[in-house]
């Protein structure tokens, strides 16, 4: 699961950075990590592993239905996002 995370993840800031270059705003990333490329990265890549160690430390304390869930929520929305982004790219 942490694997399709970071693939999402990557999918979401990659898709983030060619909207901006080419038609569209962000809508809700703050522009200082939304406009740069290495803090777009950066935020990415922090947001997947504090979700590494959140479910982690979930299944530690024997929360392991919690644990499977939050990473599929998650997951869910940064694919929606992702994939609106692709689309929005590929009408224009």
């Amino acid at each position: 699961m942490i694997v399709a995370d970071i693939g999402e993840r990557s999918l979401d800031a990659y898709s983030t950075r060619k909207a901006l270059e080419t038609c569209c705003n962000e809508l809700y990333l703050p522009g200082f990590i939304a406009h740069n490329t290495r803090a777009m990265w950066t935020f990415s890549i922090s947001i997947g592993v504090s979700q590494y160690l959140i479910t982690r430390t979930l299944t530690k304390h024997g929360h392991k239905r919690l644990s499977y869930i939050l990473p599929l929520v998650d997951d869910s929305f940064t694919g929606f996002f992702a994939s609106r982004n692709m689309i929005r790219l590929h009408k224009k």
